[in-house]
């Protein structure tokens, strides 16, 4: 394990990367083939599960996710994102998805088909607003 906030390098043995300092994650999500969105084991709220999702990446997670639940749902319903509630199931869950890349393939496809089913929200959103302005 490399951890950026340690400035520990990568290595060609280097199995797993800790991206823990700001401003990393969009490139990082690009580079690996599973994302596990933090700060949702512990009582936090979790963080943004919708970047991996529109990379492709299949999306896991613990079940605090009180500060995304909106986004969440569609992607828990689409299996684009998985609920882990501990940390050895999200080293088994993960370990399932290093396993079987065309299962891990199709919860990202799914992740990208829900981004794609909601863009354009927002300008939808204003126009319905507009309307009573």
């Amino acid at each position: 394990v490399s951890r950026r906030s340690q400035q520990q390098p990568v290595t060609p043995s280097t199995q797993v990367y800790l991206g823990d300092t700001l401003g990393e994650l969009s490139a990082l999500y690009g580079a690996g083939s599973v994302a596990y969105v933090g700060g949702s084991l512990v009582p936090l709220g979790g963080h943004n599960v919708l970047e991996p999702a529109a990379l492709g990446k299949p999306v896991l997670c613990g079940p605090s996710l009180e500060n995304f639940s909106d986004v969440a749902e569609p992607l828990l319903a689409a299996k684009a994102l998985t609920v882990v509630d501990s940390p050895e199931a999200l080293a088994g869950t993960l370990a399932e998805h290093i396993a079987c890349p065309q299962r891990a393939r199709q919860a990202g496809e799914a992740g990208q088909a829900v981004i794609e089913a909601h863009r354009g929200a927002l300008s939808r959103t204003l126009d319905g607003l507009g309307r009573y302005l």
